[in-house]
């Protein structure tokens, strides 16, 4: 992420007082933003007060095509990547997205890949990755909600999760990982169980 970019979303959101993490969400969050956002999607998306939320569309509003358009996302954290994908917490219905990545950690596009019910969506590995290679990434990250709220994987997430890590082995495209988003928090499986993802 730009640190250039973060220090000045703290500096307008109250300097020192301002913790580098909001800073580096709201960040992360405007990044993904195509339009400007009301201060109302900044308070659901992040949780934040008005007054905060205000600011945080204020620094849009004054550096729109910066940092909307052209400030490269790094996907390397499981919290940037919840927090980019912050739509999904309110969700309700499960829906799966793919974000295609290229060598420097970077994210190429963002593709949803499946909707489906209060408690399941399905995808094909084989369209996970064909995204991937149309985009020319080199990895992927694997994102769903949990209506539910539940922020612990199911069994048939490690099931998933492996298929795809298979799969990416045969095709030469890694999984990064498969991270779970509700209204309760973020899991990332990576961190769960590294083991799952060595080569």
């Amino acid at each position: 992420m730009n640190n250039e970019a973060v220090e000045t979303m703290r500096i307008l959101l109250g300097g020192r007082n301002c913790p580098k993490s909001l800073a580096e969400c709201a960040v992360a969050y405007l990044a993904r933003c195509r339009e400007l956002p009301t201060a109302e999607e900044v308070v659901s998306a992040l949780r934040v007060s008005n007054g905060m939320a205000e600011k945080i569309v204020a620094s849009a509003r004054m550096s729109f095509m910066f940092l909307l358009d052209t400030m490269p996302i790094k996907v390397g954290n499981p919290g940037l990547v919840a927090a980019y994908l912050s739509d999904l917490k309110n969700a309700r219905t499960e829906h799966v997205v793919v974000l295609t990545v290229a060598s420097d950690n970077t994210l190429i596009k963002r593709h949803e890949c499946a909707a489906g019910s209060a408690s399941r969506a399905s995808v094909d590995p084989g369209a996970v990755y064909q995204l991937a290679i149309a985009d020319g990434a080199r990895s992927v990250i694997i994102a769903h909600n949990h209506p539910s709220g539940s922020a612990r994987f199911s069994d048939g997430d490690y099931e998933f999760t492996e298929q795809l890590i298979e799969s990416g082995r045969i095709v030469g495209i890694r999984l990064l990982d498969s991270i779970v988003i509700s209204n309760r928090g973020v899991v990332s499986m990576r961190a769960e169980k590294p083991e799952m993802f060595v080569l």
